[in-house]
């Protein structure tokens, strides 16, 4: 066996165990934890923004079960710090639409809301990673259609931050040469670097 092509293989069949274990663990959180742990990070979120200086955040929709980080908007739009969300262009690529306020948004492809097309395209001095765990090193679980990596590897010095609900931390997250790093993880009990 080649071990580098055989300790990706494990890597990537290790990554789909734990996607498997992640969604399952996403549905035994009850509402009651989702919505009080959703706002600690949500307020846990925007101080880090503003501690770290941030001038323009991108933040995502949120899909049943992710962190749900519509109500981090309108305080960092008080705070001066511009909003901008994904959308994506076509099979692969992604990029970040300044917006004005969470309504604007609308259902794109694939089925997240997005900006509109007209709205102005900017690239984030930090953008908030979704995922379906973390580590507490800022190994990340995404979903496994790897636009967020394609688009950070497109941006390097971006700053990146994950959030997680901190029932869904795990001990490590198995990363393959493309996977970025968050460089720091938010739960709503925690922040880690």
């Amino acid at each position: 066996m080649d071990p580098v092509t055989g300790g990706r293989d494990a890597a990537a069949a290790s990554k789909t165990a734990l996607r498997h274990r992640a969604r399952v663990a996403r549905q035994t959180l009850d509402e009651a934890y989702r919505t009080a742990a959703d706002q600690a990070i949500t307020s846990r979120l925007v101080a880090w923004v503003d501690m770290v200086g941030a001038a323009t955040v991108g933040l995502y929709a949120a899909l049943p079960g992710e962190v749900d980080l519509d109500p981090a908007v309108a305080p960092l739009l008080r705070a001066g710090v511009a909003v901008a969300y994904p959308r994506v262009e076509d099979d692969t690529t992604m990029t970040f639409h300044r917006v004005r306020a969470v309504p604007t948004l609308r259902r794109g492809t694939p089925a997240i809301r997005e900006p509109s097309p007209g709205s102005p395209v900017v690239v984030p001095d930090t953008v908030v990673l979704p995922g379906l765990a973390f580590d507490r090193r800022g190994g990340r679980l995404g979903h496994g259609a790897g636009y967020y990596d394609r688009w950070l590897a497109g941006h390097p010095g971006v700053r990146t931050v994950g959030v997680c609900h901190a029932r869904l931390l795990v001990d490590e997250v198995p990363m393959l040469p493309h996977d970025v790093r968050a460089d720091a993880v938010l739960t709503e009990d925690d922040v880690y670097r």
